[in-house]
Parts: C-alpha cells; structure tokens; sequence
C-alpha cells in the first residue's frame, strides 16, 4: 500500500546567499528563529519569480528590468519548510520525492545532509524513514546552487555541459532570464510494504523480426521483510501479449 502527501504550495521559504558555502552552512544550522532574509517561496515554482513577488525586482517584463534580475541566478538559495510524517508511516518506509530541481542541490533534514541531487530533468527521491521515526514535526531543507554556466542564442552548442534549459541564458525572444529552483511537484511517499525504485526494460528483436525478447530488471526498496511477488507483464493495446512473475523471498 502506497500513500503520499503534496508538499507544494506557499509554505515554502527561500533565502538568497553570496557563496555555495553560506548556503550549506546555513541549512546545517537549521536556525528556525533567524527571520532575516526569508521570503515567501511557491514550489513548483522559481526562485525568480518569488524574489519578483517579493518586491525584490522590478517586474522583469517591462522595458529592460530583466537586466536588474540578472544577479538572482548567480547566488546559492536556501529553500525550507515544515513537515510532519503520516500517521501510521512509523512502521513503514518514507521518502521524499522531488519531480525536479533545477539545476543542482542538497537536501537536509533538522540540518542533517541526506542526498546531492544534479540535473535538472530527473526525479529523485530521498529516504527520510529514520528522521521521521518519532512522527513528530521536522524541517526539510534544499540548496539550490548557483546556476551553471551555458550558452545563449548566439553561442556554441559544444561548449554546453549541463541538460538544463538553455533558452533562459537569452533568445531572440527571451531576455536573459536564469531559473532555479525546486521547479517540479515535492511530495512525501510512504511505502507499508515494498516500492519500485528503479525500473529498465530492454527489448531485442530478432533478425526475422517474428520473435523478441524483453528483459525487465526491478530494484526494490522494502518497509519490512516479506515475500513478495513481482509481475511483469507485455500489453498490445488491451491485450496481454506476454506475463512473467517472480516470487521474491522474504530474504
């Protein structure tokens, strides 16, 4: 049995640092009672969209304002909320799914670093199941570092290093606008039994092209040690084409 909770919305809070370092050291800190700085962030979202409902830039569409918003990629930002885990999640497994961050960051629990996570396009998740063992309330924190360096418009594909939108860095109908952020849904995940973890399906057809075969490979991740049977099945539209099942011992 599977259930989550959306972590998304305006209980966010962001906070803008100098340097890559003063972004870690602050989320090892995990000072709750320092207010400074903190503004009010929406995940998903974008760091410069919540520094812009902040009143801290002028509205980037107008005229050239885009220019005055060009130093928010270039600083490291600290996003935090509170969470507390389900009731019943004690006694099972507990993970924190991110849809995406753009581009690359921690994750911290209570100050607690969990997971380093870079690209902006894959989803990742983070076991919390032991710092959320007491079922009380804790503090989820990402750094989001500074943007990476890419090419605009009028610059070499070669030189691109990073799978991160680069229409951002300026188009010809784009300003130079460079998001971040926690850009795609965060929930948290609670497993009684067991979860997929990773998933791959290779296929190979044969050279008369009447056969193939499919290999599935499965990781799983346990909440308590049972047997468990996985099953994989071939479907052709609404047909079932092929089934495979695995009995998995409790070991």
């Amino acid at each position: 049995m599977r259930r989550s909770v959306p972590l998304d919305g305006d209980d966010w809070e962001v906070r803008g640092f100098l340097g890559l370092d003063a972004a870690l050291a602050a989320a090892k800190r995990n000072d709750t009672a320092d207010r400074r700085g903190w503004l009010r962030a929406r995940v998903p979202g974008s760091v410069l969209d919540d520094v812009w409902r902040a009143g801290e830039i002028p509205d980037p569409y107008v005229d050239r304002n885009s220019l005055l918003a060009e130093w928010v990629p270039e600083r490291a930002w600290l996003y935090r909320r509170r969470i507390r885990a389900m009731d019943g999640a004690l006694a099972a497994r507990v993970v924190l799914r991110f849809g995406g961050v753009d581009y690359a960051g921690d994750v911290f629990i209570d100050g607690v670093p969990l997971a380093r996570h870079e690209g902006m396009f894959t989803p990742f998740d983070v076991d919390v199941t032991e710092p959320l063992r007491d079922g009380g309330e804790h503090v989820v924190a990402v750094v989001v570092e500074p943007a990476p360096a890419s090419e605009p418009q009028m610059g070499r594909t070669s030189r691109v290093r990073v799978h991160k939108s680069r229409m951002t860095y300026g188009w010809d109908f784009s300003p130079r606008m460079i998001h971040q952020g926690i850009w795609r849904p965060v929930s948290l995940e609670v497993f009684d039994v067991a979860r997929i973890e990773a998933f791959e399906a290779r296929t190979a057809i044969a050279g008369t092209l009447d056969r193939g075969t499919v290999d599935v490979h499965v990781r799983l991740a346990r909440a308590r040690r049972t047997p468990l049977r996985v099953v994989a099945t071939v479907d052709h539209g609404a047909t079932e084409v092929s089934r495979v099942a695995v009995e998995v011992g409790a070991d």
